[in-house]
């Protein structure tokens, strides 16, 4: 029988710091990569909530706004 893995999450918490470096990293590098990723979530949150923004009208929804369901601040 082998021994079971010691490191575990703290093994797993370093790859994923790593990653995360790494990604900043080709960001710096690559200017046009932060672009698709911050226009694609708003074009998104948009057309989600001009779909379903008119369920905020009904009786017993909990906000005035749908988008403030979706992200509550």
């Amino acid at each position: 029988m082998s021994t079971p893995n010691t490191r575990g999450l703290a093994y797993a918490g370093g790859v994923g710091y790593a990653m995360w470096q790494r990604s900043l990293l080709e960001l710096a590098r690559v200017k046009g990569g932060l672009l698709p990723t911050t226009i694609a979530p708003i074009i998104f949150l948009l057309g989600i909530t001009g779909q379903f923004g008119d369920l905020s009208s009904l009786p017993g929804f909990p906000t005035d706004s749908y988008i403030n369901r979706l992200i509550p601040l």
